[in-house]
């Protein structure tokens, strides 16, 4: 006998193309339709360039931060040595070129910094005759280890803020007329009873 053949039906159709898309690789961002034709793409792994993008874009801000930060300090040294010249008298003109709209203080005259940060760690104003007092901003120098102001005319108190300054190795206050109490704590914990001799005023109240 003589077999027939059934027609294909619609419904077969679309069950037959079904099948033929779900054989197909994923794809990204969605699966080919039944009436696309073109070739569906597997996603591709990162390669090893790609996947160190994260760690250099950290590693590029974090440079950058830091140089964003260090001429804020340098900026707050500025701030703290044109406080101490302002209040004081330079007959000899020794701090003339103390510009305050300079970035930094490093080309002062009498003023050292670091290499690194263009922090400032010395300051060597002895035998200048300055007179005046002493400023509490001295405080913010975190950065100095040496501060050298004897032999001048100094008065006032010598500010606490200076016993903050964790780096300071030697300071020198002797020959002036500094009064008010020696301080005894943090820092001047390593300043030798020298550093303030021939300050008749000093031990007594201002």
């Amino acid at each position: 006998s003589t077999s027939s053949l059934k027609p294909l039906t619609q419904t077969d159709s679309r069950s037959s193309k079904q099948n033929i898309t779900d054989n197909l690789p994923p794809c990204w961002p969605a699966p080919l339709t039944s009436h696309q034709h073109l070739p569906c793409l597997a996603p591709m792994a990162p390669t090893a360039a790609e996947s160190r993008l994260p760690l250099v874009a950290i590693v590029l801000a974090t440079f950058a931060s830091t140089l964003l930060l260090t001429p804020v300090a340098a900026n707050q040294d500025v701030d703290a040595l044109s406080a101490l010249r302002r209040g004081l008298q330079d007959p000899n003109g020794e701090l003339k070129n103390w510009d305050p709209n300079l970035v930094d203080a490093c080309t002062w005259s009498h003023i050292t910094c670091d290499r690194n940060k263009n922090r400032v760690t010395r300051i060597d104003l002895n035998k200048m005759n300055l007179s005046g007092p002493l400023a509490p901003e001295l405080g913010k120098l975190d950065r100095l280890q040496y501060l050298e102001i004897d032999h001048n005319r100094l008065t006032g108190p010598i500010p606490r803020e200076l016993a903050g300054l964790s780096n300071l190795k030697h300071a020198d206050f002797s020959n002036n007329n500094l009064c008010g109490p020696i301080p005894t704590t943090g820092a001047f914990q390593r300043i030798p009873r020298s550093s303030f001799a021939n300050n008749p005023r000093l031990g007594r109240k201002c």
